[in-house]
């Protein structure tokens, strides 16, 4: 298990030994973004389209194949693609509970604007 709750995380974090987690807990942050390479406040207000393309992002998630338990509650996240969570083959438990959730989309955006359906 990792404690990461009450800091002032703006981003999910990049996780070295993630493939080890099985519970993380990121409650009670600032996180606006899924992206762990965030680091300027213009970039915490993200449309999908640019969510699609964040690689550091999605392999640091496709390491969590063993998280079981993920709370992202009582942050400030505004998107929650569900593209982010595709590898967290074991998750059984996501609480995203107090944030300020406008838009969850399970469709992938493509390089030429189409949309496509998530398999």
């Amino acid at each position: 298990m990792l404690d990461l709750s009450h800091n002032r995380l703006l981003s999910f974090p990049q996780l070295p030994a993630a493939h080890r987690l099985v519970h993380l807990n990121l409650s009670h942050n600032s996180i606006t973004s899924l992206d762990p390479g965030s680091h300027h406040p213009a970039q915490f207000v993200l449309r999908y389209e640019e969510m699609v393309s964040f690689s550091t992002s999605l392999s640091t998630a496709a390491s969590l194949t063993r998280l079981a338990e993920l709370d992202l509650s009582y942050n400030c996240l505004q998107l929650l693609p569900l593209l982010f969570f595709r590898a967290m083959s074991s998750l059984f438990t996501l609480s995203v509970a107090m944030n300020c959730l406008q838009n969850i989309t399970m469709e992938l955006l493509s390089r030429d604007g189409d949309r496509d359906a998530m398999a």
